[in-house]
């Protein structure tokens, strides 16, 4: 069976941790999931960080999603971020 085929009849989400790791990254107020992985994705991050803001955001078109053309829904392709600068 075809790659493609079997990853739309299969699976349920890609992961795909892009830019992870970012020096002062503690913000989650612009994490990237697919309407159907937010929920997933907030649970995971909720898991790890209790009290922290989430706010999920469709992604982008981008070259890192390489399974639009079968429908296959991503999640993190941001997850953190720095915080938005505020004023002093």
């Amino acid at each position: 069976m075809p790659l493609a085929l079997d990853l739309d009849r299969n699976r349920l989400a890609q992961i795909n941790c892009d830019s992870s790791g970012c020096r002062w990254a503690t913000s989650y107020h612009d994490t990237r999931s697919f309407s159907e992985c937010a929920g997933l994705a907030t649970g995971a991050i909720r898991d790890i960080v209790p009290d922290g803001v989430i706010a999920t955001h469709r992604p982008p078109q981008a070259g890192d999603y390489s399974f639009n053309d079968i429908g296959l829904p991503s999640f993190f392709m941001l997850s953190s971020t720095m915080p938005t600068a505020t004023s002093c």
